[in-house]
């Protein structure tokens, strides 16, 4: 009896033992989540079934989610893969493997780890991340868009690195020639959840910018307007953008460049030319700001102060460099992804000498310019 007991707790100790430090199985999927209506259809099953909380999702199993609802599956304890249905339409996928899934209409959420990878394709093109976060939308066209990290997107017509916040449309499986700025979309769940600080920036910024625009756009097309709020520094690198750079756009990227070389960041006059660029293609400046590190407070409260500065209700300390001969590096080091050259003249459009008094029109601080 003695030993029966004995070969059963030791049976029992190994068993234990074989179990400690056993990581979380990767060589399949589990349902993190379930709205609205999920079926499965087995590999080599002929039967659809409903999809619920908890169960497992093998490699060859095919999935659909009916119009308006969605499903997450989890691999792991920290990658993740969300799909959901347009309200017109359902999303159809297919898990090819523990590492891969066919997404044949849908728009898909992926977060995907070193250790428990989970690419995405469809018709040819393949979104792929070692370690980050990116939206893969099978819609009339494939759209990969990257919240974190980076994903390299794959086709017959060769590849494309989309570094953090860029996106890339691929029609017909022919990729675009450059990453373009992430759009975000203020009506998109995902796009809330995860760029949050995005759009508390452009909230707070556009109506500062708005009423910069409407008080001294006129005015604001020579470097000496600006230089008015410069505190002696030199602005002669804004010349080449006075004609076809919005002033508030100007503006905008010149206070954001100067708070980045203030936080340790590149050169002012390299910022500014990457910022000005960004925001030609289409970039918010919330996206921006968010892109070089600089937060909402600190953008606007920049921005108001810089604007207390052109109305005289704040007075700027004394010039470092009165006489005006510090320059500037003209020539930036470095271009953000995506980037191309500014299409602005060496040229000033105008002359340095406004065409109307300095004086600018009585105006208190925001929201009383607005």
């Amino acid at each position: 009896m003695t030993r029966r007991v004995a070969a059963v707790l030791a049976a029992v100790s190994l068993a234990a033992s074989s179990c400690v430090g056993r990581g979380p199985d990767l060589g399949s999927f589990l349902v993190g989540s379930v709205t609205g209506t999920v079926e499965a259809l087995a590999a080599g099953a002929t039967e659809w079934t409903m999809v619920t909380k908890g169960q497992r999702i093998e490699g060859g199993d095919a999935l659909r989610v009916a119009a308006g609802g969605a499903l997450a599956l989890e691999r792991g304890t920290e990658s993740r893969f969300e799909i959901r249905s347009t309200p017109e339409d359902e999303a159809q996928l297919r898990v090819e493997s523990p590492s891969l899934i066919d997404v044949s209409a849908g728009e898909a959420l992926v977060t995907s780890t070193p250790t428990a990878r989970i690419d995405v394709e469809s018709s040819g093109v393949r979104a792929s991340s070692p370690d980050g976060t990116f939206r893969f939308d099978r819609l009339l066209s494939i759209r990969v868009a990257v919240y974190e990290g980076s994903a390299t997107v794959t086709a017959p017509s060769g590849a494309l690195l989309l570094p953090s916040l860029r996106e890339g449309v691929i029609a017909g499986r022919s990729l675009p020639r450059e990453p373009q700025p992430f759009r975000p979309d203020e009506a998109d769940p995902w796009d809330v959840a995860l760029l949050a600080d995005v759009f508390a920036i452009d909230d707070s910024v556009t109506p500062i910018l708005r009423g910069f625009q409407n008080n001294f756009g006129r005015r604001a097309r020579t470097v000496s307007f600006f230089e008015r709020a410069s505190e002696g520094a030199s602005l002669r690198f804004l010349r080449p953008y006075l004609g076809d750079t919005s002033p508030g756009d100007v503006f905008a990227a010149w206070v954001l460049a100067e708070l980045v070389e203030e936080n340790g960041g590149g050169e002012t006059a390299v910022t500014f030319r990457q910022a000005v660029e960004l925001r030609t293609l289409g970039a918010s400046w919330g996206l921006i700001a968010r892109e070089y590190g600089v937060d909402a407070d600190s953008f606007t409260g920049e921005l108001v102060a810089r604007i207390g500065l052109f109305t005289g209700e704040v007075t700027p300390p004394p010039s470092p460099n009165p006489t005006g001969t510090s320059t500037p590096t003209t020539s930036p080091t470095s271009k953000p992804t995506g980037s191309k050259s500014p299409t602005g003249s060496e040229t000033p459009t105008e002359s340095e000498t406004p065409t109307e008094s300095e004086s600018p029109t009585p105006c208190s601080l925001p929201p009383l310019c607005l």
